[in-house]
């Protein structure tokens, strides 16, 4: 495959970027406001030290396994059967996460924007339109990823910044008002969706400099943390005591905040980037499931009609399993949170902890010269 088929480190941390920001930054508000108010802010800072091990486990499988896909990993570390049945029941957890994602996409089409549409038109356009971008591979969600990264990043940065005119920083205070216990409890549902960036671990024959991968995904992690401080702190600033009683409270905070006299609410553009977002995470993940049920199998012919099946599985599952969204935040806030942390960051680190013992899995060739220069990752 030519370079132009690979995924750079740049659109990796893209990718990466998406799949934890996606529909996290609808819901995740919710759930914390659960547990906090004054100090929602300081779960973004947590969410990094949190995140950032699981990072490191990908970018480990990336380096020690360069040019394979996890399926392929797990097959080199636990051998041809146990790494194909490990790699199945990874891949297939995708479609739950697939399900949580459509569920928070319904809501907020039909609370934002087009509140008679039916459920299942929105999840029906949207999951045929992900699989007809990935019918050839995932190159064209990754390339979609790096142009649309510092446009909606931008975006919240504006967002952020005109916010501040609207609020009171009295609601900040005092600093860790709800108690360490509390904070701690409310990080545990972020560090779950952050851990989704394993995902891009299906991605891993398709990364060109897979020795550079450690740094997009740190990179990822602390942009996102980023993300989540400035939205968090601006939604208390601005509604106080009253984003307890939201359901969307980001969605609501750019409801409040102006441009200017010509331009009085930002909500739209907010929506927009919202929805691009939450289309890269889908492609991420129905990728995951498509090419990972495919490999697992030995059916790499039969990537089409997975696809398809994929995408019937988000519309159908995301009505049976959870058809309402404060429903849906009460898993989110219970139960589910552990198991994906479980799920999403024990299975990769079984898999690298296998293949150290082992002696399994080789290493990337030194990059040749120029090669940092072309990576367009921050910090060089």
């Amino acid at each position: 495959m030519t370079g132009m088929g690979k995924v750079s480190p740049f659109q990796l941390m893209s990718l990466a970027v998406w799949v934890m920001v996606g529909a996290g930054i609808l819901v995740l508000p919710t759930t914390i406001s659960r547990h906090l108010m004054q100090s929602a802010w300081m779960v973004a800072v947590l969410f990094i030290v949190g995140v950032l091990p699981v990072a490191w486990v990908v970018a480990s499988l990336l380096r020690r396994f360069p040019g394979q896909s996890f399926v392929g990993m797990a097959r080199m570390a636990l051998g041809r059967l146990a790494g194909s049945g490990l790699g199945l029941v990874y891949s297939l957890w995708w479609v739950l996460v697939l399900a949580v994602t459509g569920r928070i996409l319904v809501e907020f089409v039909t609370f934002a924007l087009l509140d008679l549409t039916p459920p299942l038109l929105v999840l029906g356009l949207f999951g045929a339109s992900t699989a007809a971008v990935l019918w050839r591979g995932p190159v064209s969600v990754a390339r979609l990823a790096e142009a649309l990264f510092p446009v909606i990043f931008g975006a919240i940065v504006l967002w952020f910044g005109l916010g501040l005119r609207e609020g009171d920083v009295r609601y900040l205070l005092p600093i860790g008002a709800e108690g360490v216990p509390k904070i701690l409890r409310a990080t545990l549902t972020p560090v779950a969706f952050g851990s989704s960036i394993a995902a891009v671990l299906f991605m891993g024959k398709y990364a060109q400099a897979t020795r550079r991968a450690g740094r997009a995904l740190y990179w990822a992690v602390v942009l996102v943390g980023t993300v989540g401080l400035m939205a968090e702190s601006l939604t208390t600033l601005v509604l106080g005591f009253l984003r307890t009683n939201q359901t969307l409270p980001h969605f609501h905070t750019a409801r409040i905040v102006g441009v200017a006299d010509f331009l009085e609410r930002v909500d739209s553009a907010f929506a927009a980037a919202i929805l691009a977002g939450i289309f890269v995470t889908c492609g991420v993940l129905l990728f995951a499931v498509a090419d990972g049920v495919c490999e697992s199998l030995s059916v790499r012919r039969a990537y089409p009609l997975v696809l398809g099946l994929g995408v019937a599985a988000f519309v159908v599952l995301t009505q049976v399993l959870f058809p309402t969204f404060a429903g849906l935040v009460a898993i989110l806030d219970g139960w589910f949170s552990a198991l994906a942390l479980a799920v999403q960051a024990g299975l990769p680190l079984v898999v690298l902890t296998t293949g150290w013992l082992r002696g399994v899995g080789g290493r990337p060739a030194a990059p040749r010269a120029g090669a940092e220069a072309r990576d367009g990752v921050p910090g060089r």
